[in-house]
């Protein structure tokens, strides 16, 4: 912007002198520039008014009006870079920006294309010695669902769908014809006046910058000319080339306006502003075109309304003077006013008349009362949007539960979800139990849950469940995921685990011990008593087919037996049968005993230095007698081993070294005869 091209060559440096960047929409070195009837200023303008209202005929250097800003694309770097003559090259984007929202707005651009010739060192001048590049620059609409309409131009302007297209296969410099021009006829720049069809702030164009193949040599060249290798002077050409052209704006005063924004809030109004979100400015929204905004009285009478445009404004124009409000809603409404309603999944956020902080206290889609007096243009009746977050449905398989209970660490499955500004959604995010199990009592982290339990950094592990109905195969709550803005998912998402075998009617927790000479076996029924008919103790043997050993007849809830048909180095399984009324039955759990015997009374460390250990196979029913011996059988020590213990430490510390015979005496184990060494 605001460049102008130098007369730099040979090693000097290729750049842009500076040039006052607001000039003359006519600027130009000759007659060859824009002239005032390509131009139109007046967006109604139709018939004979177009191609009127500027004043640029020979304002070649004066300080008359219409001024536009300078734009200068550059062709040299196309050169350096070896682009293709006939390429079109992005470049970038120019924005044309209001301060407030404007209806209508005339873009005006001139002289866009250009050439470069040049006569190589050395040759006589003649028309047919000269080299020549041509390329202009050409403009495409950026704006969502927007629509242009060209007003006037030269022949050269075109509009192709919204976008500016010079049609000339010679793009020049020259906006308007003279011929005869030497070493070229100098013509080819297209100048006009484009309308921009409704509500907007900002208009964006990209730049592109296009050749051709009629081009002599691609978009510029070096210091030297292939193939004589003669040095290109600055008397001989210009070697920063490139398009240079102007741009402006016009557009109807406004007389009495309202005009204002919807903001989509990520944060809703944590920081108090429903134009920023974590400090940066808030995009913009229509919400795909479902939004209207509604000039109200204050009688609740909607006299005006307007969609929102695809960048998130309104504006009511020649706005009668009086107090109004805004209210922004989905869908045309006319009459009263009726509440704001938004779209499924979005909600409110806050609103403000202003473009800082604050708000007005009552999030409900419509404005603040305010006034509009003669010739005031009353902008910033801002408002936020935003869409709340998803929950995912999450399942996991399990193993079954045992006794109605799932313990802390049974679920692993974490929970995730997503939100349209804040992204994906996962354990850190704050949730809500929106539904309880209806089937189980819920507990987290130990502390029982309630509908509307808020937890943050949720952890599934800390899930825990008690009093699952018998039958259940499933338990499952529901779960809301809330966003920055503080807002809840309003369809909530199951958590659900499950298992294959739904919960026993029966269930029975089978509990087994060894005792000196039984094997005793207790356990407990969880179930409804009546639906019982019997129930059967079975065994197995060292892993043998299993056998009924005892019925039972239904009598409370908790039983013991204690089976004596046992003998040492032997291993049996336990389980019971509930055989219900109605033929179908339950099984508990299995219990596995392995019977040790005196063989397995051992002694360590050995040898010993001080103290060894007697260790038992199982717990010591009846008082033991150990007595120690040296090899001549003299009887050097006794010690008393009391019952209920599983080892005894015996201290030989003051005996002498040598091997000891350790006789043991015991009810449980018979007489057993060990051998210490002491050391």
């Amino acid at each position: 912007f605001g460049g102008g091209a130098t007369l730099s060559s040979g090693g000097a440096i290729q750049q842009s002198a500076s040039n006052v960047p607001y000039n003359l929409l006519g600027f130009y070195s000759s007659d060859g520039g824009p002239k005032s009837y390509m131009f139109t200023s007046n967006p109604l303008a139709k018939g004979a008014e177009l191609g009127t209202g500027f004043d640029v005929d020979g304002n070649l250097f004066s300080t008359n009006l219409n001024g536009g800003i300078q734009v200068f694309t550059a062709a040299q770097v196309l050169y350096d870079s070896g682009v293709a003559k006939n390429a079109r090259v992005y470049f970038g984007d120019i924005v044309f920006k209001f301060n407030k929202p404007v209806t209508n707005p005339v873009l005006h651009f001139a002289g866009l294309g250009g050439s470069y010739s040049f006569l190589p060192f050395g040759l006589t001048d003649l028309a047919d010695n000269y080299l020549s590049t041509f390329f202009a620059s050409e403009l495409e609409l950026v704006n969502p669902d927007a629509s242009t309409t060209l007003l006037s131009g030269n022949p050269l302007m075109t509009l192709v769908g919204n976008n500016i297209i010079n049609n000339f296969p010679l793009p020049n410099g020259n906006s308007n014809q003279i011929t005869g021009e030497y070493p070229i006829d100098n013509y080819g720049a297209m100048t006009g006046s484009v309308l921009y069809n409704g509500t907007a702030q900002e208009i964006v164009y990209r730049v592109y910058l296009k050749g051709t193949d009629s081009s002599d040599i691609a978009w510029s060249t070096t210091g030297f000319v292939p193939p004589t290798t003669q040095l290109v002077t600055a008397a001989t050409r210009n070697p920063f080339t490139g398009d240079i052209w102007w741009v402006a704006a016009s557009l109807l005063q406004p007389t009495q306006q309202v005009s204002g924004n919807v903001f989509l809030d990520a944060d809703g109004l944590i920081n108090n502003n429903i134009n920023t979100s974590d400090t940066l400015v808030n995009d913009k929204t229509n919400i795909t075109g479902q939004l209207f905004a509604n000039l109200v009285d204050p009688t609740g009478m909607i006299v005006a309304s307007q969609p929102v445009t695809s960048d998130g404004l309104f504006l009511f124009d020649s706005v009668a003077v009086g107090d109004y409000r805004v209210q922004i809603t989905s869908g045309t409404t006319s009459g009263t006013a009726q509440s704001s309603i938004l779209p499924s999944s979005w909600m409110n956020t806050g609103e403000y008349i202003g473009n800082g902080i604050g708000s007005d206290g009552n999030v409900n889609g419509i404005s603040t009362l305010f006034s509009v007096a003669p010739a005031s243009l009353v902008s910033e009746v801002n408002f936020g949007i935003q869409q709340v977050p998803n929950s995912d449905p999450k399942s996991q398989m399990i193993t079954s539960p045992f006794n109605n209970v799932l313990p802390q660490g049974t679920a692993t499955n974490a929970v995730s979800g997503t939100d349209p500004q804040d992204g994906t959604l996962g354990n850190p995010n704050k949730i809500e139990i929106t539904a309880l199990p209806v089937n189980a009592t819920l507990f987290y982290n130990s502390n029982p849950v309630t509908v509307g339990t808020i937890i943050n950094n949720f952890n599934p592990s800390l899930l825990s469940y008690t009093n699952i109905t018998l039958g259940s195969d499933t338990v499952v709550f529901n779960y809301a995921f809330y966003d920055r803005a503080d807002a809840v998912d309003p369809t909530p998402a199951p958590y659900k685990l499950s298992w294959n075998t739904p919960l026993a009617f029966t269930d029975i927790k089978l509990n087994g011990k060894l005792e000196v000479n039984h094997n005793k076996l207790d356990w407990t029924l969880i179930t409804d008593l009546t639906l019982l008919e019997n129930l059967e103790l079975h065994r197995k043997v060292n892993g043998g087919s299993d056998k009924l050993v005892k019925t039972f007849e239904i009598n409370g809830n908790d039983y013991t037996y204690n089976d004596f048909d046992v003998t040492n180095n032997t291993t049996y399984s336990y389980f019971i049968i509930a055989r219900e009324k109605g033929g179908t039955s339950d099984n508990s759990n299995i219990v596995t005993l392995k019977r040790q015997g005196a063989s397995d009374v051992r002694v360590y460390p050995n040898p010993v230095v001080d103290i060894f250990t007697l260790e038992f196979p199982i717990e010591t029913v009846n008082e033991a007698k150990v007595s120690i011996t040296d090899v001549a059988g003299k009887v050097v020590n006794r010690i008393s081993i009391p019952a209920g213990i599983t080892y005894s430490q015996i201290d030989i510390t003051n005996l002498a070294t040598g091997v000891y015979n350790l006789t043991l005496e015991s009810e449980d184990f018979g007489t057993k005869v060990l051998q210490v060494i002491k050391k």
